[in-house]
């Protein structure tokens, strides 16, 4: 058998204190009326009839997307070894991207006693240096 007890609960909301029944049919049917409502019609800003189903998407500014920086990877042999951040505008510049990898200080331990052979620079990408012992 099941016991039919009801279980009394205030909540507070706000200012205002609201006694509750547990089980209490009235309060199952407010419950139930809710869950059948289609919960996206009805979102509405509190304050006034504003709604975000009648407001177009946002708009697109591409001058938030642009960087000042950019991270350029520095291979020896096909393995990853640094990573320049460097300007923006310096990028096109192959000779000054490729001294700088060159002069960084996790590369130079790479390149000691050993020859650059050959130098592939991809814009804005990578610089890949081929190397072999002397």
């Amino acid at each position: 058998m099941t016991d039919n007890k009801i279980k009394k609960t205030k909540l507070d909301v706000g200012s205002e204190k609201i006694d509750n029944e547990v089980g209490n049919s009235k309060l199952d049917s407010q419950t139930s009326n809710i869950q059948s409502q289609n919960p996206s019609s009805n979102i509405q800003h509190p304050i006034s009839n504003w709604s975000i189903h009648q407001h177009s998407w946002p708009k697109f500014a591409s001058k938030f997307l642009e960087e000042e920086e950019i991270s350029i990877v520095v291979q020896i042999n096909g393995k990853v070894r640094d990573v320049l951040v460097i300007q923006k505008d310096i990028v096109g510049n192959r000779e000054v991207v490729e001294k700088m990898a060159m002069m960084s200080k996790k590369v130079e331990k790479f390149l000691e006693g050993k020859t650059v052979k050959k130098i592939v620079y991809i814009p804005g990408r990578v610089v890949s240096l081929v190397v072999s012992p002397d």
